[in-house]
């Protein structure tokens, strides 16, 4: 009866996991919806054309200010900084994420199918690699296990208890 209570333990800390991460994904959409709002009504308060924007002095037209040119850099770390974006996850949000993830999942999976499920650009080989780097990280901390080599999995207990507490 005892196996049955350690998996129905797992199960839960599992599930508190997937909570949690819906929490957070809430909370950052509702963050990015606050900002659309407040650039929609930013937009809202301009003139429509340019016959409204007002004469500088003399009757000139006001000089607009000349824009540097956005390098493919510049605009990635601009993506990256958006809630909600597709960019590279911070430390703290992919451990839980890959911890949740592996928590439920009932077998090893592989660094590149854990780096798609939790919303990494698998396209880029360097983000593969870095969910890779995070994973072995998890394996040294003991929250994770490598087996076979390049296949992980949730970490348990000497009891068959999960070592992922929700």
């Amino acid at each position: 009866m005892a196996s049955l209570f350690d998996r129905l333990a797992r199960e839960e800390a599992a599930v508190r996991g997937e909570v949690a991460m819906l929490h957070q994904r809430l909370e950052e959409a509702e963050e990015r919806l606050r900002h659309l709002t407040i650039t929609r009504k930013t937009l809202e308060s301009l003139p429509e054309d340019e016959a409204e924007v007002p004469d500088g002095p003399e009757g000139e037209k006001p000089e607009e200010p000349e824009e540097p040119p956005v390098t493919e850099k510049a605009a990635q770390s601009e993506l990256e900084a958006l809630p909600g974006s597709a960019g590279p996850l911070e430390w703290e949000e992919g451990r839980r994420r890959m911890l949740s993830l592996l928590a439920t999942a009932k077998r090893a999976m592989k660094a590149k199918a854990i780096a798609e499920a939790v919303g990494e650009d698998v396209t880029t080989p360097a983000r593969v690699e870095t969910t890779r780097a995070r994973l072995k990280r998890l394996v040294e901390e003991g929250q994770v296990i490598e087996e076979p080599v390049g296949s992980f999995a949730i970490a348990t207990g000497t009891r068959g208890e999960s070592a992922v507490v929700g």
